[in-house]
């Protein structure tokens, strides 16, 4: 089953890479936060709180006012270079990762055979 696969392809590693750090994440949640790339601004945050009713709306009518007064944005410390690469490779959950990971698995395997590896890794980078 698996002896068709070819390890030396770009998708292969890059699935590899985004499955380890997965795994590592999943054991060390202080790497995943590390890594993950933290916004100041996070509407889907925002959102939720709203819907749960843990925020009043008055209080915050815009988003805008709303990330201006939220400091748990800053979970981990000011910005770090390495988020910039590293958040590529980050997942929430499994199905998030597994879901990714199959989109990578079918389109990226086709572009990387009809772009060439070089052209492909520096598509996936931008």
């Amino acid at each position: 089953m698996f002896n068709n696969i070819d390890t030396r392809s770009v998708t292969f590693n890059i699935i590899f890479i985004n499955v380890v750090l997965f795994a590592v994440s999943s054991f060390k949640p202080e790497i995943g936060q590390y890594l993950s790339l933290h916004y100041f601004f996070n509407n889907h945050d925002y959102l939720q709180r709203l819907a749960d009713g843990t925020i009043n709306p008055e209080r915050f009518p815009n988003l805008y006012q709303f990330a201006e007064q939220a400091s748990y944005y800053h979970a981990v410390g000011d910005f770090l270079p390495v988020q910039i690469i590293s958040h590529l490779f980050m997942h929430a959950n499994i199905s998030h990762i597994f879901f990714n990971m199959f989109g990578l698995f079918m389109l990226g395997s086709l572009l990387e055979r009809l772009w060439g590896p070089q052209r492909y890794l520096l598509f996936y980078m931008i």
